[in-house]
């Protein structure tokens, strides 16, 4: 018998612990397990961990730690691109990512894609990550991240002298030089210094 999957971050582990938030309702008043049952916990980090339930409030579960297995990172370090799009499809995506075993996600704004890539479009897909982790089984969340549209680059838009995103490899260590502000182009002009 399969036991049913919950998330826990992995600064909220402990032997002892009590279950919040969309987690303890989907257990208490969704699926209604009871004291004396087990569950399956995962952290997205490779840990994972059978608790016995202890005592269910109306919105929290309190869980004992029975047994925790840590899985090792997985070898792949395959990176799935996608291009902004609708939720439905972005959420398949997002859980068939994490049970393929990606090691990141990378959204950005094309052309054409339906919508806008919001400011916390990373934050955003976690939670469909998380069902992903909870349906298959993989105990390792991708990390998300959304490139500068510009260049390509993860985080604030680049800067010269800026150190390389380390994904980038010998592409980090050229200088980008973009289109003066104002400018609206598809393209933008790249410089490259030997």
């Amino acid at each position: 018998m399969s036991l049913h999957r919950f998330y826990l971050p992995p600064d909220q582990w402990a032997h002892d612990l009590w279950l919040e938030g969309q987690e303890a309702r989907h257990l208490v008043q969704v699926l209604r397990l009871a004291p004396g049952e087990e569950v399956l916990l995962l952290d997205g980090r490779g840990r994972s961990g059978r608790f016995a339930i202890a005592e269910t409030g109306k919105k929290k579960a309190r869980l004992v730690l029975l047994e925790e297995q840590t899985a090792p990172a997985p070898q792949s370090r395959a990176i799935m691109a996608l291009a902004f799009s609708k939720a439905v499809r972005r959420g398949f995506f997002m859980e068939k990512a994490v049970e393929l075993g990606a090691h990141a996600v990378w959204l950005w704004q094309g052309d054409h894609s339906q919508g806008k890539l919001p400011a916390d479009a990373a934050e955003a897909c976690r939670g469909q990550l998380i069902a992903g982790a909870k349906q298959g089984g993989n105990p390792w969340l991708p990390q998300v991240e959304a490139p500068d549209r510009r260049c390509g680059r993860t985080g604030p838009p680049c800067r010269r002298g800026r150190p390389p995103h380390p994904a980038l490899g010998d592409a980090g260590h050229r200088e980008h030089a973009h289109a003066p502000a104002g400018r609206a182009s598809r393209h933008h002009r790249v410089r490259h210094r030997p």
